[in-house]
């Protein structure tokens, strides 16, 4: 067993002597040496046209896996037209089936732009277009069309219910319908007293009116 002095662990190296002022100035030396047969692999993938092909690197940590994929990879490129761009919307009928959509190259980038900057206008316009004057007129005279129909619907469909004996009451739960006499609603014992073709009359008269309100957006409990 030799000792060694420290001179001995440590190697000089004059700065004349480097031939380049920076590393920028050196070619590209080859990647991960001894790895010919992963690198035409990958170049293999990369020429071919048909679909339905996926390539798995796999490497220890360290071992330049990537930097060989992406300068093989960028080396097939090199010799092909520029890839055309392709961007995913979203498809609000099927969230999980976003819509591809192909764009010259470089398109998609100014088209997320576009996006993010149509967002932030539309973050300010929307909610000032919804606070203006007009709109709020707008919206208060269409309010007041829709409670004028709903009551010019809902007097027609008490008139036509009355006439087959049944009333449409206003509870704090919303609308129901119930049977009557004289103008007056039935307690469920006096319903219950009725003669049986009464009661599947007048049953038979709550599932039709029940159905008629419905159309019309009057909502019965």
């Amino acid at each position: 067993m030799h000792e060694l002095p420290p001179e001995s662990l440590l190697r000089r190296c004059a700065a004349g002597s480097i031939p380049f002022r920076s590393t920028g100035e050196l070619e590209d030396g080859e990647v991960s040496p001894g790895q010919e047969r992963a690198r035409s692999a990958i170049g293999l993938a990369a020429r071919m046209s048909s679909h339905g092909h996926n390539v798995y690197v796999m490497g220890r940590p360290g071992s330049g896996r990537h930097a060989v994929a992406l300068r093989v990879t960028e080396t097939e490129a090199a010799g092909r037209p520029p890839a055309d761009d392709w961007c995913y919307l979203n498809n609000f009928d099927d969230p999980r089936r976003p819509q591809a959509l192909r764009l010259p190259r470089a398109r998609g980038a100014a088209l997320r732009q576009d996006m993010r900057q149509l967002i932030a206008e539309l973050r300010v316009a929307v909610p000032a277009a919804l606070e203006s004057e007009a709109y709020v007129n707008r919206r208060s005279k269409i309010d007041e069309e829709f409670d004028a129909r709903a009551r010019a619907a809902l007097e027609t469909l008490q008139t036509e219910a009355e006439r087959n004996e049944l009333g449409i009451l206003q509870t704090p739960q919303g609308f129901a319908i119930t049977p009557l006499r004289n103008g007056h609603p039935l307690s469920p014992q006096d319903f219950a007293e009725l003669p049986e073709a009464d009661q599947a009359r007048r049953r038979s008269g709550i599932d039709e009116f029940s159905e008629i309100a419905s159309e019309i957006g009057v909502i019965l409990l």
